[in-house]
C-alpha cells in the first residue's frame, strides 16, 4: 500500500503571535469501502424536501464529489442523461440543493460541497476546505469574509490561508475531537428515489439530534407516525422500502437496527459491535426464510417440491 502523502502547515495566531507546527493534511484521499465521510447533523436535514426523481439527482451528484476538494464536476445535461429525467426536475433539485446551502457554484458545471456538512480527510483538511467554501461564498454572494484569529502557512508555496472562526475554540484543526455521522458511499445509493416520507422515517429512527447512540430503534412504528405526522400506512410502507435497500433490519419486535456499514455514529469500538450484529441478525433471517422455504417445498427434506394429494400436478384439460 502505497504511503498517503502529506503537506505539513504551520498555524499562527494573529491575536498572540504564537506559531503551531506539525499540523499535517494529506494530499492524496481515496474513497473506498471502508472509507467514510464526515457529516454533521445538518447535512440530513438537507436530504428533506426533494421530489422522488430530484433526490436521484442529490444522490448522483453527492457521489460524484472528489473528496480531495469536495468539488463536483458534472453538467446539467450530463445529469439528465444518466438518471433520464427531464430538465426542468434537474434544474429544480440543483437550485434547491444550493438555497440549503449543500453545495455553490464556483464555475460553469462545477460545484463545491459545504465541508461544514459533509467531507473527508482529517479535521486540517476539513478546515482548510472551510476557508475555501467561505471564500467562494463571499465572491458570490458579495458579503464580507468572516475569518478567525489563525492562519495557515503553506511551508511550500509560503502562502497564508485564514481559517474560519469554527477553527479558534481550541483549534479544531488540530485536536480532532469532534463529533460527526460516518457515511459511506453505498449511502447514496441506497437513498436515491426515495421520497420525503420515506426519508423522515428513516432520520427519524435514526435520531440524529442524539449525541450518541443512532445505531437502533427500540419503539413501536406508530410512534414515528404520530411524531413525523404521517400515517401508520405510509411508515409501514417507508419500512418495506428501507429493508428492501438494506438501509435498516429488524431484530426482534419493535427494535430495529441502522446498517452501521452505511451509515454510523459512534467510536470504532461501537461500530464493529453494530456491524456484527447487524450481520449477525441478516444471517439468521437468511436462515429463517431458507427453512421456511425448504419447509414448504418438502417436508421430507428432500428439496423436491411437494404437492399435496389431490392437487393437480399440470393444468386439466376442459
Amino acid at each position: 500500500m502505497p504511503k498517503t502523502i502529506k503537506t505539513t502547515y504551520t498555524a499562527i495566531n494573529l491575536e498572540t503571535g504564537e506559531v503551531y507546527t506539525g499540523i499535517d493534511a494529506p494530499q492524496s484521499i481515496t474513497r473506498g469501502e471502508t472509507h467514510f465521510w464526515q457529516a454533521s447533523k445538518d447535512f440530513f436535514a438537507t436530504l428533506l424536501g426533494y421530489g422522488t426523481v430530484e433526490s436521484k439527482v442529490v444522490a448522483n451528484v453527492l457521489h460524484r464529489t472528489d473528496p480531495k476538494t469536495n468539488r463536483i464536476a458534472c453538467t446539467l445535461p450530463e445529469l439528465r442523461k444518466e438518471l433520464s429525467c427531464t430538465r426542468d426536475t434537474v434544474a429544480s433539485a440543483i437550485k434547491k440543493m444550493e438555497s440549503k446551502r449543500l453545495i455553490i457554484g464556483i464555475g460553469q458545471g462545477v460545484w463545491m460541497l459545504n465541508p461544514r456538512m459533509l467531507a473527508m480527510g482529517n479535521q486540517t483538511q476539513i478546515a482548510l476546505l472551510m476557508a475555501e467554501y467561505d471564500k467562494y461564498v463571499s465572491e458570490r454572494t458579495g458579503a464580507a469574509l468572516v475569518v478567525g484569529k489563525y492562519v495557515l502557512k503553506n511551508p511550500v508555496t509560503a502562502e497564508e490561508l485564514p481559517l474560519p472562526p469554527e477553527c479558534d475554540d481550541k483549534l479544531m484543526f488540530l485536536d480532532g475531537n469532534t463529533q460527526f455521522w460516518k457515511i459511506y458511499d453505498v449511502f447514496f445509493g441506497a437513498i436515491a428515489g426515495l421520497s420525503e416520507n420515506e426519508l423522515r422515517v428513516l432520520l427519524h429512527m435514526m435520531d440524529i439530534n442524539k449525541s450518541k447512540g443512532g445505531g437502533t430503534y427500540n419503539r413501536p412504528l406508530t410512534v414515528i407516525a404520530d411524531e413525523a405526522r404521517v400515517s401508520v400506512p405510509t411508515v409501514n410502507r417507508a419500512v418495506k422500502k428501507l429493508k428492501k435497500r438494506n438501509l435498516i433490519i429488524r431484530y426482534c419486535n419493535c427494535n430495529w437496527m441502522i446498517n452501521p456499514l452505511m451509515v454510523a455514529n459512534g467510536n470504532k469500538r461501537k461500530q464493529k459491535v453494530l456491524e456484527r450484529r447487524y450481520t449477525g441478525v441478516q444471517a439468521e433471517n437468511e436462515a429463517k426464510l431458507k427453512r421456511y422455504r425448504f419447509r414448504v417445498l418438502s417436508p421430507y427434506n428432500d428439496g423436491k417440491p411437494f404437492i399435496p394429494v389431490g392437487l393437480p400436478t399440470s393444468p386439466q384439460k376442459p
